[in-house]
């Protein structure tokens, strides 16, 4: 399920932790394209991947 821009917004501003996609080729480490976002409202954790 697609977030709109204003819900993605929203989990940005209020994740609990954010964390990067690093991967290692031989020595050298590289950055994905992808961005996970964790965080709880109401009581339910949540997670989000910005892509």
């Amino acid at each position: 399920m697609g977030l709109g821009l204003p819900e993605a917004c929203n989990k940005i501003i209020h994740a609990r932790k954010i964390s990067f996609d690093v991967e290692k080729i031989g020595e050298h480490p590289y950055l994905n394209p992808y961005v996970y976002l964790y965080g709880k409202q109401n009581g339910k954790n949540w997670k989000a991947t910005l892509i």
